[in-house]
């Protein structure tokens, strides 16, 4: 049986790796760069649909704790208590400031937008209004802060 050199399998390994390499270079620029407007927008959802839930569950008296926290740390029931207490105590003023940074912002964004569209011809104005910015993102975190009480 023919041995076979050292070399080959070093040549072998690293086209494998070189194939590997352009492969996924080519899928990110084809399909992931193509549909990234898609993928931050059911994200953007997915995270805000999280946190509707969770506000909805402190508002019926169930523990908000995200259950991915407790499962990946192991709390203990006496941990996700004084978890929830120390959130319950610093959370309003959380949110309010949290409210005050993200509206100085979005107002901002909206400014910018203004411009934005002001040297836009009619076309590009349709696509710009629809691709995501950060001003929609802001106006989603700020839709997801309860009211002060």
């Amino acid at each position: 049986m023919n041995k076979i050199p050292f070399y080959i399998w070093i040549a072998g390994a690293l086209f494998c790796f070189a194939l590997g390499f352009f492969a996924g270079g080519f899928i990110n620029r084809v399909y992931i760069e193509a549909n990234f407007e898609r993928f931050a927008k059911e994200y953007l959802v997915k995270q805000h649909k999280n946190i509707n839930i969770q506000q909805k569950n402190q508002e019926k008296g169930k523990k908000s704790l995200p259950p991915e926290i407790v499962k990946e740390l192991w709390l203990t029931e006496e941990q996700k208590e004084k978890w929830e207490e120390i959130f319950k105590r610093y959370g309003p003023e959380i949110n309010q400031i949290r409210k005050f940074y993200l509206t100085k912002l979005a107002s901002r964004f909206d400014l910018v937008d203004a411009e934005i569209l002001n040297i836009l011809d009619e076309r590009q104005k349709k696509k710009f209004k629809k691709m995501l910015h950060p001003g929609d993102i802001i106006r989603m975190e700020l839709s997801s802060i309860p009211d002060d009480e």
